[in-house]
């Protein structure tokens, strides 16, 4: 895509190699950069779109998974022991999890029901940010389970 301008402002867009028409009616062929004319028109290379890169915050908040594949990342990771894993799979929070979370101040059972209703896991539940604040995981390991560098 090229921009059609006049005297450097931009008029509209013209496809490379085709004719195009200037708002005095004249058409013009081929549109291709570095054409001009003696009345200030021009074509230029369209400007790259910007690449927007998504802060860390805006990356946790898309990230989320299946409870099994957190279960098998968690089991993976050494986080849990293959069998803490598949219970964990099957809907009973981690006995080592819940322990963590009752000691930084979640309360126990809160945290067992959430886990067992979730059938998807978010990086930004509380639960996972409750985990994630905790020495055993950290935010590297957490983020890192879901994808996140």
């Amino acid at each position: 895509m090229l921009i059609l301008k006049r005297n450097g402002l931009a008029i509209h867009t013209v496809e490379e190699g085709g004719w195009f028409r200037l708002p005095n009616g004249d058409s013009v062929s081929p549109a291709h950069i570095g054409w001009a004319n003696d009345e200030g028109y021009s074509i230029e290379a369209a400007p790259e779109p910007d690449v927007v890169i998504p802060t860390l915050d805006e990356r946790r908040a898309a990230a989320k998974m299946s409870r099994k594949a957190f279960c098998l990342a968690v089991k993976a990771s050494g986080l849990l022991s293959p069998e803490d894993a598949a219970s964990a799979a099957k809907g009973n929070l981690p006995i080592a999890f819940r322990d963590a979370l009752v000691a930084a101040g979640v309360d126990g059972f809160d945290a067992e029901i959430i886990w067992a209703t979730s059938e998807e896991i978010w990086r930004t539940d509380p639960l996972i940010v409750s985990l994630a604040s905790l020495p055993m995981v950290g935010d590297a390991t957490a983020d890192a389970l879901f994808g996140i560098n």
